[in-house]
């Protein structure tokens, strides 16, 4: 029976290159993005499953180090960002970003000899911007006339480019190293914020722009037909930051890339809050990736 490292998730580079040390013949990860890698994470000797990322790490045996930070996009993490605010929204280099990538492409040197590069970014992207992304409610309004497509077009394009600059570091830096991200599932808009022992102990994310922009009324929870919307409009958005992925690793010069197709396998159960999973829904989630991974690294994935 194969040994476990003992500590699966590192967040200090010292702590990572310890581990390393003693488990050398472990795949090593980088593990890089949002809170669906982060969130709710107890960072222990032996840590909680609560996010994608320790999910896989009950069946995926490795050293890894965390770089990961709730709320983070991949304008941040990667550098380009739409500039709604200016003529033609041009897209532009987030200055933080771009230091962050040359953060990711100096751990992705070969004397770390990273194995995988898991990566969680876009779904923030996509909120934070929700309020250039829609129209002003009308009655009657449907999903598809809601979503300014050119706009759409912009964000997405911009993530497209982020993915794209962080590909060919990859493979300048590290040829060997595999990318795994993943898609985003629909919210549950039911939902609220991030609740724990009966607290809530955070506000919603979704629903206020929505409210701003008259979908909803200035307080209450949403009727039916009000939830049906709304649904749609982030579900049709979620689908084109999937169709982006899709169209990314349909590219002549993408290799070693591998998108966990997670949209399709989790439902309204399993949500926590608006924006993260339930930890049944994590497990679930985490399948999407068991197969690559048992393909790639037999010997350390069950």
């Amino acid at each position: 029976m194969l040994r476990t490292p003992p500590v699966l998730l590192n967040r200090n580079p010292l702590g990572f290159q310890a581990a390393i040390r003693k488990w050398h013949a472990h795949p090593r990860a980088l593990v890089e993005g949002d809170s669906w890698f982060q969130y709710d994470a107890v960072i222990a000797v032996n840590p909680t499953p609560a996010n994608l990322f320790l999910s896989t790490c009950e069946y995926f045996r490795c050293v890894s180090l965390s770089l990961a930070q709730v709320g983070d996009t991949v304008s941040h993490m990667l550098g380009p960002t739409p500039a709604f605010g200016k003529p033609g929204m041009p897209i532009e280099t987030d200055p933080g970003g771009a230091r962050n990538l040359g953060r990711i492409a100096d751990y992705l040197e070969p004397k770390n000899r990273i194995d995988v590069l898991f990566f969680s970014g876009g779904g923030n992207d996509v909120v934070d911007n929700l309020a250039n992304l829609i129209r002003p409610f009308e009655a009657n309004i449907t999903a598809k006339d809601a979503l300014i497509d050119e706009r759409v077009d912009v964000q997405m394009e911009a993530l497209r480019r982020g993915y794209r600059r962080l590909l060919d570091v990859r493979d300048r830096v590290s040829p060997h190293t595999w990318l795994m991200t993943h898609q985003y599932g629909v919210p549950n808009l039911q939902k609220g914020g991030f609740r724990r022992l009966g607290m809530t102990l955070t506000k919603d994310w979704i629903k206020p722009e929505f409210r701003r922009q008259g979908y909803l009324a200035p307080s209450g929870p949403p009727t039916e037909p009000q939830l049906e919307l709304m649904t749609d409009i982030i579900e049709r958005l979620m689908r084109r930051f999937s169709d982006m992925l899709a169209g990314l690793q349909a590219e002549p010069q993408t290799r070693g890339l591998f998108v966990a197709p997670t949209r399709g396998v989790i439902d309204p159960s399993h949500w926590r809050d608006e924006m993260h999973l339930t930890d049944a829904g994590f497990r679930r989630a985490a399948q999407a990736l068991r197969p690559t991974l048992r393909e790639l690294y037999p010997v350390w994935t069950s």
